[in-house]
């Protein structure tokens, strides 16, 4: 059914959801209010003065479930994000849906053994890293806090980017999405000096 003006918005429902965000940012500033959305409606996440629905974050939905020898065949898959990536204020959730409609745990979805498997299950790891360096979460939805290092490798399926913050050091990140060990690969380092490696999923 149309609204007002011949479009099929659900206008009462667009001004409740602004109501109900403006409000809550209002009375309760530390909150987030983070929309699970997967049409292309445009500003979920920006300011209703701006014109949008005035959620603090949206859902970026997306996992990993490709055998390790196909990925370098839907590369772009990996890198595809980064060029909607700013465009609202996204966050990565570990969705409720994979097992609620029974699609099976992100875990189970992986391929591979279950050493495979855990190698890439680093939430306490990564946890820890996220909230002591800053360049990984401060101005976390800014591009300049983005930087490519190695983006079109498909042959290898690695990718590599920095993350930034003002004022703290920058955090490389380094991914190989194979199962294939690769001796003397070489980084693009941005910065000269010395590197501490801080999380290194072949650790015991």
């Amino acid at each position: 059914m149309s609204n007002k003006f011949g479009s099929n918005e659900n206008l009462e429902a667009v001004e409740f959801l602004r109501k109900v965000n403006s409000e809550t940012y209002l009375l309760h500033p530390s909150t987030f209010m983070i929309a699970e959305e997967s049409t292309s409606w445009p500003g979920i996440s920006k300011s209703v003065d701006a014109g949008g629905l005035g959620f603090g974050f949206k859902w970026n939905m997306g996992f990993m479930s490709r055998e390790a020898a196909h990925r370098k065949y839907h590369h772009n898959d990996m890198t595809f994000g980064v060029v909607y990536a700013f465009s609202e204020n996204f966050v990565l959730p570990l969705s409720h849906d994979e097992v609620v409609h029974s699609q099976g745990s992100l875990l189970e979805k992986m391929p591979g053994d279950d050493w495979q498997k855990f190698a890439k299950r680093l939430i306490a790891d990564l946890n820890l890293a996220y909230r002591e360096f800053p360049a990984l979460h401060n101005r976390d939805c800014k591009p300049e806090r983005f930087e490519w290092v190695i983006e079109n490798d498909h042959g290898n399926s690695v990718l590599a980017w920095l993350r930034k913050a003002p004022g703290s050091d920058p955090i490389l990140v380094m991914s190989n999405f194979t199962l294939v060990p690769h001796s003397g690969y070489k980084i693009p380092m941005p910065i000269a000096g010395k590197w501490v490696e801080r999380i290194n999923t072949d650790a015991g």
